[in-house]
């Protein structure tokens, strides 16, 4: 375990992992932008086009239809977003347990990150081992069970 540790602490000091992962951020932080403004856009298309039925005396059921056709286009513009972001490094992590570690999962690193403290990282090879020991019905543990179940 000692010699994980030091490997993580490794990788995470590498100055290539941390431009890469530099990069990544910034890439996301793009999409977020691109994402929030075509939402924006959207939204400001939906409350024109509104205004515009209402003036011209269109009935409470177009209105409602064309509101649902607007829910479905934000839904599918969200959906293509996530699907890209599927493959980009996770940014936030997957949760904490009752001892308040920090659990990560890197799509492009094998097994899973445990922050413990401040400068202490633990690689944990073995997802069914911890999965085991956390107890799914509790409030950060639980959160943290589905997550990996589903990962």
């Amino acid at each position: 375990i000692h010699i994980l540790d030091n490997i993580c602490h490794i990788v995470m000091e590498t100055e290539s992992f941390s431009d890469e992962l530099d990069s990544h951020i910034n890439e996301m932080d793009i999409k977020r932008k691109e994402l929030r403004a075509k939402e924006s856009e959207l939204t400001k298309n939906l409350r024109e086009e509104m205004k515009q039925l209402c003036d011209n005396g269109a009935t409470f059921e177009v209105m409602e239809t064309r509101k649902a056709e607007f829910i479905k286009k934000l839904k599918e513009l969200q959906i293509s977003h996530a699907c890209e972001d599927q493959y980009q490094i996770r940014l936030k992590p997957l949760g904490r347990d009752r001892y308040d570690r920090i659990y990560w999962k890197l799509r492009s690193f094998p097994g899973i990150l445990v922050e413990d403290g401040e400068e202490a990282w633990k690689v944990i090879n073995c997802q069914t081992l911890l999965m085991e020991s956390l107890h799914p019905a509790g409030g950060r543990e639980g959160e943290l069970y589905y997550k990996f179940e589903i990962s």
